[in-house]
């Protein structure tokens, strides 16, 4: 029997056991994003705000760890965000109806932000960015199998991507 996972959770770092690397850096003026949006590289060093589809295949910094703080000038508070690192996997939602590991595992994929700021990864699209390295067992214990639906997955976000 197929199981369902959430539609989106909450990405945190995969496989590190020291925790995810928190970074604060001059927020872009007027950003009024939530908490777990997908960050970027604006103008200059400012962080802004992904668009809310597939992200830009460059730029990517992480994910808030709060919520814009909403200034009408660049750099007048910092953003803080759990860092993407080379080479380094995310555990996210793989937005798709059936996973098929033999097909799914080493496809490359992009991060999706729907408006309400969860980010999951979505393969097709202008953009990939990444790479689904597996699916992972999900919190409850239930390990992922051929036909579930919405898998946690290790996704390693491409180094060509990743704004340091």
């Amino acid at each position: 029997m197929a199981v369902t996972g959430a539609t989106a959770v909450i990405a945190r770092p995969g496989r590190r056991k020291t925790g995810a690397i928190v970074r604060s850096q001059p927020e872009a003026s007027s950003q009024t994003y939530p908490a777990g949006a997908l960050l970027v590289r604006t103008t200059g060093q400012f962080i802004g705000m992904g668009a809310t589809s597939q992200a830009q295949s460059t730029g990517l910094v992480g994910l808030a760890v709060s919520t814009g703080q909403n200034q009408t000038a660049n750099g007048l508070v910092n953003a803080v965000y759990f860092a993407f690192e080379k080479g380094l996997p995310v555990k996210l939602t793989f937005s798709i109806a059936s996973w098929i590991g033999s097909v799914h595992r080493g496809l490359t994929a992009g991060f999706y932000m729907f408006s309400n700021g969860s980010v999951v990864v979505k393969s097709g699209g202008a953009s990939t960015c990444g790479t689904i390295i597996d699916a992972v067992e999900w919190d409850t214990g239930v390990a992922v199998a051929d036909g579930d639906g919405n898998p946690l997955v290790y996704f390693v976000p491409a180094d060509a991507a990743i704004a340091m």
